[in-house]
């Protein structure tokens, strides 16, 4: 009898345990949206935004790929709840705001650390092995940091690059996943164009430039809804056919960073033997009119608290993460050509971060990671990417004295 209670307490004990696993992530949550979106200000906003981002960047959260809510020990101890493969493009988001945050002398300290915890400052290569694409974003966040040295970095820069270069010169464009190969993701237009494009004009590299032209241009002709002119999530590049959805939200961030860094890149950029001006400018000339395509279809579809949802063409709950991601494309787009709309635009869309940010400061209701094409989370959660693109939203305006 002494024996079975003992056993019977073992296994209530297991079994509470392995309900805490499920009851604990979700009471946190529950605790964590009280008075959600309550603030003073919009200065007592920022502030806990800007220390939200800070805290993230020196320690950057795992973010689950999972959506489930029960039974999760089972994905945890097969470790497959959380994945460290989308930590690249997550911390390349928090990098690009902090970037915007470097005007503060502290800031500047924290930026180098983080940058020497992924590229070794004697040797100048990556500290860890970085073969996946969105690798691309990270190295274009540092990159085009204030506080790096271009010659010391560029090293790990020549690494992203081959392997960039190599995958386009075996399959003519770039992959995001090798699986795939005969498949384009619209993430790559933001996580690819924009690093080759820089890297390019950076280190006088007429081949990656034209890659990058090359892998724009593929996504626009064949990814783009020839009315609605916004993107499928991903096409095959034999049939042209368009997979997964028209109108995926984080997709539409995508084309519009991707577009907008990519311009940047091309109008700051000093004197490169990789272009000659009639391509430079031809390029831009270009871009700008992509962007001001991609622009006005986005703003046909932005709800009326200021979000763009999951799905654009469903008029559902905003998701932060593309909201941050268009929001400081449609700055970008205001300080270009000074149409006061895409103001209107992006200060809509920066209310509707304001009220979906925690009282910690970090920003919510961003979606989870896609599970495949066609397969996309219905989690809305905190997320490191909207923190980063959050930031970036208000603070490059700031910086622009607008």
């Amino acid at each position: 009898m002494k024996t079975l209670l003992t056993v019977s307490l073992v296994l209530l004990a297991a079994v509470l345990v392995l309900l805490l696993a499920d009851i604990i992530p979700m009471l946190r949550r529950w605790l964590s949206r009280i008075h959600i979106g309550q603030w003073e200000d919009e200065e007592e906003w920022k502030t806990k935004v800007e220390k939200s981002l800070l805290k993230q960047l020196r320690h950057a959260p795992s973010v689950p790929v999972s959506d489930n809510t029960r039974l999760t020990f089972i994905e945890r101890l097969r470790g497959t709840y959380t994945s460290k493969n989308i930590q690249s493009w997550q911390e390349a988001a928090l990098l690009l705001g902090a970037n915007e945050m470097h005007k503060q002398k502290a800031v500047d300290g924290q930026i180098k650390e983080f940058i020497g915890r992924r590229i070794n400052p004697v040797s100048g290569e990556w500290q860890d092995c970085h073969e996946k694409v969105d690798t691309a974003m990270l190295a274009f966040a540092i990159l085009s940091s204030p506080v790096s040295d271009k010659q010391k970095i560029k090293p790990a820069m020549d690494s992203t690059a081959k392997m960039l270069l190599d995958l386009a010169e075996r399959y003519a464009t770039i992959p995001y996943n090798n699986s795939v190969p005969n498949v384009r993701f619209v993430d790559t237009v933001g996580m690819i164009c924009p690093f080759l494009f820089k890297y390019g004009l950076a280190y006088d590299c007429e081949r990656a430039i034209e890659t990058a032209k090359r892998q724009i241009t593929e996504s626009i002709d064949w990814g783009i809804h020839p009315v609605q002119k916004l993107p499928a999530h991903c096409f095959n590049v034999h049939s042209r056919a368009p997979l997964g959805i028209y109108g995926w939200g984080r997709g539409g961030g995508w084309i519009a960073i991707g577009l907008m860094d990519s311009y940047l890149s091309l109008l700051t950029a000093k004197n490169s033997n990789a272009m000659n001006t009639n391509n430079h400018n031809e390029l831009k000339d270009y871009l700008m009119e992509q962007m001001t395509s991609v622009a006005w279809a986005l703003i046909r579809v932005q709800m009326d608290n200021g979000a763009w949802g999951r799905q654009i063409f469903i008029n559902e709950a905003g998701e932060s993460s593309a909201t941050a991601m268009i929001a400081w494309f449609m700055g970008r787009m205001c300080y270009l050509t000074d149409n006061e709309q895409y103001k209107e635009s992006a200060d809509m869309a920066k209310n509707f971060l304001l009220e979906s940010t925690r009282r910690n400061g970090t920003v919510d209701f961003a979606q989870g990671d896609t599970k495949g094409i066609g397969f996309y989370s219905t989690k809305l959660d905190a997320m490191p990417a909207a923190q980063g693109f959050t930031v970036r939203c208000f603070l490059g305006r700031e910086n622009d004295g607008r």
